[in-house]
């Protein structure tokens, strides 16, 4: 993401920003309540309405903090104040490979228990 144009005053946000996308992750949030079946190195599968078929992932690493969800839910029905934990999700060579132009795609992930 571009941050600033020629002549435009840099802000706090800086210049510009960069992402390494050799290898590619993803961010799930996971009810407070299931945070402790989700552990590193399960497998978890990863789908978007914006990919044909499934991407493959393990999970890397879990959030140390509680918090209000951010992911935006259309469902009216939906529970938005619940709180969630961030799980990050490693994805595999192909399935990087596959999503290296789409930073921030919103997804659906399933963690195999």
């Amino acid at each position: 993401d571009i941050h600033t144009r020629a002549g435009e005053v840099v802000s706090s946000d800086g210049i510009v920003e960069i992402g390494q996308t050799s290898q590619m992750y993803a961010v799930a949030e996971v009810y407070q309540s299931d945070i402790n079946k989700v552990h590193p190195g399960q497998n978890v599968r990863i789908v978007s309405d914006s990919l044909p078929g499934e991407l493959q992932g393990k999970v890397d690493r879990i959030g140390l903090q509680v918090r209000r969800q951010s992911v935006v839910n259309t469902d009216p029905s939906t529970n938005i104040d619940a709180r969630v934990v961030e799980v990050h999700i490693r994805l595999d060579k192909i399935s990087s490979q596959k999503v290296v132009h789409l930073t921030n795609l919103q997804v659906k992930a399933v963690i195999s228990l």
